[in-house]
């Protein structure tokens, strides 16, 4: 995984060890550092944490019912017996496999992240809105 792709406060895990999801704290140019780490890993160690209702559930991010932020309604679809969701936004529909893709796009559409921490100022650098 690149990078690029990720921001504080990501979830990812490790190649090698996938049951082990962890916090992205820091990214240098081809490096991630995750919290429970001393020292940062190579981007091409990182995997995404594949989504599932057991880890929406982990992470109290709520599923299946619409989430209201200002003037932005999101709904998020489990999809039964894949690692996959759907995203709803007014008529926008995203397939999403990892957790740090809902991460990402939730903080893009409406401001806020889904799974907070409190040593983390999150901000999303992806692109200009």
């Amino acid at each position: 995984m690149k990078a690029t792709n990720l921001r504080l406060g990501n979830i990812v895990a490790l190649i090698d060890q996938p049951e082990n999801p962890d916090r992205v704290l820091m990214l240098e140019p081809g490096l991630v550092h995750l919290m429970n780490r001393n020292e940062p890993d190579d981007e091409k160690n990182i995997i995404g944490v594949p989504v599932s209702r057991e880890i929406l559930e982990k992470y109290q991010i709520p599923f299946n019912r619409w989430h209201l932020s200002g003037k932005t309604k999101i709904y998020i679809d489990v999809l039964q017996d894949r690692d996959q969701v759907i995203l709803r936004c007014q008529e926008i529909h995203c397939k999403i496999c990892f957790l740090h893709e809902i991460q990402n796009l939730i903080l893009d559409l409406t401001g806020e992240d889904l799974i907070k921490h409190h040593h983390i100022h999150y901000a999303w650098t992806g692109y200009d809105k």
